[in-house]
């Protein structure tokens, strides 16, 4: 795999982690 596919799944994986754990989280703060 080259180093382009490697940061772009980083950051797949970062947006993905972001939104759930922004959607998990109670809106109470």
């Amino acid at each position: 795999m080259s180093v382009a596919s490697l940061s772009g799944l980083a950051v797949a994986l970062a947006v993905l982690a972001y939104l759930l754990h922004t959607l998990l989280r109670p809106k109470r703060f």
